[in-house]
Protein backbone atom coordinates (compact mmCIF):
# COMPACT_ATOMS: atom_id res chain seq x y z
CA UNK A 1 0.00 0.00 0.00
CA UNK A 2 1.63 3.41 -1.09
CA UNK A 3 1.30 6.45 1.39
CA UNK A 4 0.25 9.54 -0.21
CA UNK A 5 3.43 11.70 0.25
CA UNK A 6 0.25 14.45 0.52
CA UNK A 7 -1.73 12.87 3.20
CA UNK A 8 1.74 12.36 5.14
CA UNK A 9 2.46 15.68 5.40
CA UNK A 10 -0.75 17.19 6.62
CA UNK A 11 -0.51 14.08 9.18
CA UNK A 12 2.42 15.29 10.57
CA UNK A 13 1.81 18.86 10.25
CA UNK A 14 -2.04 17.76 12.82
CA UNK A 15 0.71 15.97 15.47
CA UNK A 16 2.79 18.91 15.64
CA UNK A 17 0.28 21.55 15.91
CA UNK A 18 -1.99 19.10 18.50
CA UNK A 19 1.48 18.75 20.45
CA UNK A 20 2.16 22.40 20.65
CA UNK A 21 -1.31 23.18 21.87
CA UNK A 22 -0.96 20.72 24.56
CA UNK A 23 2.18 22.16 25.56
CA UNK A 24 0.80 25.64 26.30
CA UNK A 25 -1.80 25.48 29.72
CA UNK A 26 -3.86 27.90 31.47
CA UNK A 27 -1.92 28.37 34.72
CA UNK A 28 -4.40 30.06 37.66
CA UNK A 29 -2.79 31.31 41.01
CA UNK A 30 -4.59 32.93 43.83
CA UNK A 31 -3.13 35.71 46.21
CA UNK A 32 -4.14 37.23 49.02
CA UNK A 33 -2.86 40.21 50.52
CA UNK A 34 -2.75 41.51 54.07
CA UNK A 35 -1.13 43.93 55.78
CA UNK A 36 0.50 44.85 52.84
CA UNK A 37 2.00 41.62 52.21
CA UNK A 38 1.50 38.07 50.39
CA UNK A 39 -0.62 35.80 52.84
CA UNK A 40 1.13 32.20 53.19
CA UNK A 41 4.51 33.49 52.12
CA UNK A 42 4.12 32.96 48.16
CA UNK A 43 6.90 34.75 47.05
CA UNK A 44 7.83 33.18 43.14
CA UNK A 45 5.19 31.89 40.69
CA UNK A 46 6.60 30.14 38.12
CA UNK A 47 5.33 29.26 34.49
CA UNK A 48 6.26 28.04 30.99
CA UNK A 49 6.57 30.54 27.73
CA UNK A 50 3.82 30.37 26.06
CA UNK A 51 0.95 29.25 28.99
CA UNK A 52 -1.98 32.02 29.58
CA UNK A 53 -1.10 32.94 33.28
CA UNK A 54 -4.30 34.12 35.63
CA UNK A 55 -4.08 35.79 39.03
CA UNK A 56 -6.71 36.18 41.19
CA UNK A 57 -6.26 38.52 43.62
CA UNK A 58 -8.00 39.78 46.96
CA UNK A 59 -6.69 42.59 49.11
CA UNK A 60 -7.69 43.92 53.02
CA UNK A 61 -6.97 47.33 51.15
CA UNK A 62 -7.21 49.38 48.06
CA UNK A 63 -4.28 49.05 45.75
CA UNK A 64 -2.67 49.00 42.40
CA UNK A 65 -0.33 46.53 41.18
CA UNK A 66 1.78 46.09 38.30
CA UNK A 67 3.75 42.98 36.85
CA UNK A 68 7.08 44.98 35.47
CA UNK A 69 8.10 43.81 32.42
CA UNK A 70 4.43 42.98 30.84
CA UNK A 71 3.09 46.50 31.93
CA UNK A 72 0.23 44.68 33.64
CA UNK A 73 -1.49 47.16 36.06
CA UNK A 74 -4.72 46.61 37.73
CA UNK A 75 -6.56 48.29 40.62
CA UNK A 76 -7.70 45.99 43.58
CA UNK A 77 -10.82 46.77 46.14
CA UNK A 78 -10.68 45.56 49.33
CA UNK A 79 -12.59 42.46 49.79
CA UNK A 80 -13.21 41.93 46.13
CA UNK A 81 -11.62 39.44 43.62
CA UNK A 82 -9.51 41.07 41.06
CA UNK A 83 -8.01 38.99 38.27
CA UNK A 84 -5.36 39.65 35.93
CA UNK A 85 -4.85 37.41 32.81
CA UNK A 86 -1.80 37.62 29.84
CA UNK A 87 0.02 35.42 27.63
CA UNK A 88 3.38 34.66 29.38
CA UNK A 89 5.63 35.23 25.76
CA UNK A 90 8.90 36.98 27.46
CA UNK A 91 11.25 34.75 29.43
CA UNK A 92 12.76 36.52 33.02
CA UNK A 93 12.12 37.24 36.37
CA UNK A 94 9.35 39.81 36.84
CA UNK A 95 8.96 41.96 39.82
CA UNK A 96 5.07 42.35 40.55
CA UNK A 97 4.77 45.46 42.89
CA UNK A 98 2.47 47.63 44.70
CA UNK A 99 1.74 51.56 44.39
CA UNK A 100 0.02 53.08 46.77
CA UNK A 101 -1.94 51.58 49.37
CA UNK A 102 -5.22 52.70 50.48
CA UNK A 103 -4.68 54.71 46.80
CA UNK A 104 -5.71 54.28 43.56
CA UNK A 105 -3.70 56.29 41.19
CA UNK A 106 -0.10 55.75 40.02
CA UNK A 107 1.78 58.93 41.30
CA UNK A 108 5.61 59.78 41.63
CA UNK A 109 5.31 60.02 45.38
CA UNK A 110 3.89 56.47 46.09
CA UNK A 111 5.80 53.78 47.98
CA UNK A 112 6.73 50.86 45.79
CA UNK A 113 5.99 47.62 47.56
CA UNK A 114 7.62 44.35 46.11
CA UNK A 115 5.16 41.82 46.79
CA UNK A 116 6.33 38.52 44.64
CA UNK A 117 7.75 37.63 41.43
CA UNK A 118 6.41 35.74 37.84
CA UNK A 119 9.41 33.85 36.67
CA UNK A 120 8.78 32.57 32.81
CA UNK A 121 10.71 29.70 32.20
CA UNK A 122 11.31 28.65 28.40
CA UNK A 123 9.81 25.93 27.01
Amino acid sequence: MQINARFLVYGVFLALWAALGAAQQEEVFNVDIKNRKVAGGEKVIRVKQGDTVKINWTTDEAAEIHLHGYDVKRALKPGKTASITFKAHATGRFSIVSHGFGKHSHGKDEEEISLLYLEVHPR
